[in-house]
């Protein structure tokens, strides 16, 4: 079964410490297929470097130094930061809810992890919120 593609945009400033659990979060990913854009924004720190030594391993991996490049026509865009990681089937969750629902977007909430120390949620409790446009639309300007 072909997938749709999914672009993973990625702004990165001075995150070196974090990038390569970040990037190596999304290329354990068990959805494909995916393209990563690296958009470095003149960081100072070894960001640049370790990005582009990323896309020197992986084909799929693009940096960029000049804003957004263009994407590889995506059906799908997920925006990551570079201090963060996510879970290898986060991808294929939200686009199992997508093509489940028919959705145009979907959100996910995100676990703070301080000092070492995260706070385990029980995945098998959560269910999904589905909003039409109008209720999210709502929602994100604050009117409902």
């Amino acid at each position: 079964k072909s997938h749709p593609l999914v672009s993973v945009v990625i702004p990165v400033y001075n995150s070196g410490k974090y990038l390569s659990q970040c990037l190596d979060s999304i290329i354990s990913q068990t959805y494909r297929p995916i393209h990563v854009a690296i958009i470095d924004d003149g960081s100072t720190d070894d960001s640049l470097a370790i990005s582009k030594d990323y896309a020197s391993k992986y084909p799929f991996i693009e940096v960029s130094t000049n804003g957004i490049p263009e994407l590889q026509s995506p059906q799908q865009s997920i925006y990551i930061d570079s201090d963060d990681w996510i879970e290898s089937d986060m991808i294929e969750a939200l686009m199992d809810y997508i093509c489940q629902y028919n959705l145009d977007i979907a959100i996910c909430s995100s676990i703070p992890e301080h000092n070492d120390s995260v706070t385990i949620v029980d995945k098998s409790r959560q269910t999904p919120l589905i909003q039409n446009r109008e209720q999210i639309i709502k929602k994100f300007l604050f009117l409902g």
